[in-house]
C-alpha cells in the first residue's frame, strides 16, 4: 500500500508502508498505525519523540519522531533535511550514529521516522551525578571515582568525534551538538555494579581502596542510568 504521491512524499520518497531490519531480523509491511506509544522521549521545534513498539511484535522497540508535513515550502525544508540525514548517515551502521530503520507517511499529514531507541543521555548523567548527595564528599579526595570519570570522558570524547569525522566525510553538519542529543549507544554494556566498575582495568591498576562514600556515590549514579 502507498499513499498519494502529493508533492511533498514524492519529494521524501517515502510510503504508507515499509520493511525494517531490527537487528537482523526482517519485518514487512510496517505502516504508521502499528506503531503502539509506550512514552514521550523528548520534544522539539519540528517534532515530538516518542518510544513506541510494534503491534504483533512487542520486542521491536524504536524512537519515533512525527513531524508535520508543511506544505509550504520553506517550512517542510527541516523536515526533508531531517530525513534525508538520517537515511544518509544511520543505515551504514556506524557504530557512533543512531540507526535508521524507517520513514513512514502517517495519513498524508504527518513524517514518521523510525529510528534506534536509546534511554540514556550525556545530559541524563551529567544531571545524576550533580544531583548525587555524595558528590560534595569526592570531590577533594584522590580515588578510583575520579579515574573512573576521567575514563568517561575520554569515551565520550573519542566516540563524539569519530561521531562528527563521520557526519564530515558525509559533507553534513551537525548544528545541533548538546548533551541531550548524546545518547548512550550500547546501555546494555555499560557497568551494572560497582564490582563491574572494578574489573575495569584502569581502576583495578589504582592502589587506592574505594571509599563508603564513593560505593554509595557510583551505586547511586548507575541506578539512575
Amino acid at each position: 500500500m502507498s499513499v498519494l504521491c502529493s508533492p511533498v512524499n514524492c519529494q521524501l520518497e517515502v510510503q504508507a508502508t515499509a520493511c525494517i531490519n531490527y537487528n537482523g531480523e526482517i519485518v514487512h509491511n510496517i505502516s504508521a498505525d502499528m506503531l503502539e506509544d509506550i512514552k514521550t522521549l523528548g520534544k522539539g521545534r519540528y517534532g515530538t519523540v516518542t518510544l513506541v513498539q510494534i503491534a504483533k511484535y512487542p520486542h521491536i522497540r524504536m524512537a519515533a519522531k512525527r513531524m508535520t508535513l508543511e506544505t509550504d515550502a520553506s517550512n517542510r525544508a527541516p523536515v526533508i533535511t531531517d530525513l534525508r540525514t538520517m537515511k544518509a548517515v544511520g543505515s551504514e551502521g556506524y557504530p557512533y550514529i543512531t540507526k535508521f530503520y524507517a520513514a513512514l507517511i502517517d495519513t498524508v499529514s504527518e513524517l514518521v521516522i523510525c529510528m534506534e531507541a536509546l534511554d540514556t543521555s550525556v545530559d541524563k548523567l551529567y544531571r545524576t551525578i550533580h544531583q548525587s548527595k555524595e558528590l560534595e564528599l569526592l570531590r577533594s579526595k584522590e580515588n578510583k571515582f575520579k579515574h573512573l570519570l576521567n575514563l568517561l570522558l575520554y569515551r565520550l570524547v573519542h566516540n563524539i568525534v569519530h561521531a562528527l569525522d563521520f557526519l564530515k566525510q558525509k559533507q553534513i553538519i551537525h548544528r545541533d551538538v548538546k548533551p541531550q542529543n548524546i545518547l548512550e549507544k550500547n546501555p546494555q554494556l555499560r557497568p551494572q555494579s560497582y564490582n563491574e566498575i572494578l574489573q575495569i582495568s584502569i581502576i583495578h591498576s589504582e592502589s587506592v581502596e574505594p571509599t563508603a562514600e564513593e560505593i554509595d556515590f557510583i551505586t547511586e549514579v548507575i541506578s539512575f542510568i
